[in-house]
């Protein structure tokens, strides 16, 4: 039902952005995408960690 190498995709874009931005990237980063890839990596499939992902801003 879900995409999940798009998902992967996408936060690896968004951390790819948010990684040369100052300190909001590094904040993003840090409170933002790290918890979500933390999740990903730990097997979750969840409707809601899909629509996170996705729902992150580039």
């Amino acid at each position: 039902m879900f995409n999940w190498r798009k998902a992967e995709e996408h936060l690896t874009a968004c951390e790819k952005e948010y990684s040369v931005i100052d300190t909001a990237g590094y904040l993003i980063l840090n409170y933002v995408i790290d918890p979500l890839r933390d999740r990903l990596r730990k097997g979750e499939r969840s409707e809601e960690l899909y629509r996170e992902i996705m729902g992150t801003q580039l």
